[in-house]
Parts: structure tokens; C-alpha cells; sequence
């Protein structure tokens, strides 16, 4: 073989071991999100833990891209309805640079978070999108590890529910695969806790209570977690405190 030739081929290896790393970073340092830092009333902390399956892995071509989930924490009444959306990933004005987001509009989120979305439309508010994105109050990019919410639950005193809905795209599994699942994979799983005192010093952890389901065309809430394996382990443990 020439020695241009093996120059050449050591120079393309050389060159995929470069490319071969990761668009975005994996970053295991706990990050802190403050959001709404006026005196709306009632501070408070969510902290989220990341779980075993936090993000995973895909490689198109020799690139790594490291995929996170997208999550929305938000407050409903004693009669279930949407009272304030407290934070929501990759709904702001940036995200339009993402581009399924920009394909998608609105529907990657209804199609993301089915239980909040429906909400949000039963309430007669717009879901994010590039003319209607979200303001910075309530939403950042996905942290990449576990992290702590800093906002306020604004002047509420009566027993409230929080909830968050989370979800993974290419969260495949068995029972929901690429063809029968399309991006999304497994369904978004929802947690939640009943919240009645509301006051400083007072802790909560939400617990898993079901995943997000389409019946007949409508989000609905299914109970349980069958044919759910790798999207139960994405969280250990989400808790809110108010200060």
C-alpha cells in the first residue's frame, strides 16, 4: 500500500475519532434553575433526583447524541382543573432552533405531555410553540442531571395537587416499539402529591401514579404502569419544598 494511501487512511480515522463524540455533553453536576424570583407568595423548591435511566444514547453516524427527558411540573384544584403551569423544558423562544420542535410546533408538546396538554386546551390556554413560546419564568433547557427548581406557587391557600409529567423520546421497548410508537416511545409517565399545608418548612415527595395514554383520539390517564420498564427508572426521587 502507498504511504500517501496509509497517510490518507490514518487521517480519516483520526479525523471520525474526533467527530465521534458528543453534540451535547453529559454533565453530572446538580444544577439550579431559578425562575420566578419576584414576591408572587409561597416559595418553593422542586428537587428532582435522576434515575438509573435518565438519558440514553443514540449514534447517528459517528456523532453522540445524548437524549434527556422533557418535563412539565404543574398545579391542578380539588376539581382537577389547571390552575398554574410552574416549569415546562424547551418551551421558550430558543427552541424553535430544535428541529423537531420547529417541524412539530405545538404538537411535540401535546404529543410529549398528553395529560398537561389537554389542560392547558380544557382551560383555554395555548400550548408552546414558535409564535406562542413560553416566558423564561417558567422554563429552561433540560438540565442534564438532577436539579433543583427555585420558583413560587403564588398566592394559594387552599389544598392543591402538584403534578409532573415526564417523558423520553426513543424510549423503546417491547411492548412500545418504533413502528406502533412513532418517536416517542414509551408513554410519559405522571407523578403527583396532594398538597394541604402549605407553609415554610413543609416537604413533599410525589410519587408515581400512572402514564399518559390516547383513547380514541383524546389524552387520557391510565392508572398502573404495564409494559413500563426503563420509564420508571428515569427519576428517584421528586420532591418540593416551601421555604
Amino acid at each position: 500500500m502507498k504511504k500517501t494511501t496509509m497517510k490518507n487512511l490514518f487521517l480519516l480515522a483520526g479525523l471520525m475519532t474526533v467527530c465521534a463524540c458528543a453534540i451535547n455533553h453529559l454533565n453530572d453536576e446538580k444544577t439550579v434553575i431559578t425562575l420566578q424570583t419576584g414576591t408572587d407568595g409561597n416559595p418553593m423548591v422542586i428537587s428532582l433526583e435522576k434515575g438509573p435511566q435518565w438519558s440514553h444514547t443514540i449514534r447517528p453516524g459517528p456523532f453522540v447524541i445524548h437524549i434527556y427527558p422533557q418535563l412539565v411540573f404543574w398545579i391542578e384544584d380539588n376539581g382537577g382543573n389547571l390552575l398554574k403551569t410552574l416549569y415546562i423544558t424547551g418551551a421558550d423562544a430558543k427552541f424553535s432552533k430544535h428541529a423537531t420542535k420547529k417541524k412539530m410546533g405545538s404538537e411535540f408538546f401535546r404529543e410529549c405531555f398528553p395529560v398537561w396538554s389537554d389542560k392547558v386546551l380544557s382551560s383555554h390556554q395555548k400550548l408552546p410553540s414558535s409564535t406562542t413560546p413560553y416566558p423564561d419564568a417558567i422554563t429552561s433547557a433540560t438540565p442534564q442531571s438532577s436539579f433543583d427548581v427555585v420558583t413560587h406557587l403564588g398566592h394559594i391557600k387552599s389544598t392543591i395537587t402538584l403534578y409532573a409529567e415526564i417523558n423520553k423520546s426513543g424510549d423503546y421497548n417491547a411492548s412500545y416499539t418504533k413502528e406502533n410508537s412513532d418517536w416517542n416511545g414509551q408513554p410519559s409517565v405522571l407523578y403527583s402529591v396532594a398538597i394541604a399545608d402549605i407553609r415554610n418548612g413543609q416537604s413533599y415527595a410525589l410519587k408515581p401514579v400512572g402514564h399518559s395514554d390516547v383513547f380514541q383520539n383524546t389524552p387520557v390517564f391510565r392508572a398502573g404502569f404495564e409494559n413500563l420498564d426503563t420509564a420508571l427508572e428515569m427519576i428517584s426521587e421528586i420532591r418540593v419544598t416551601f421555604r
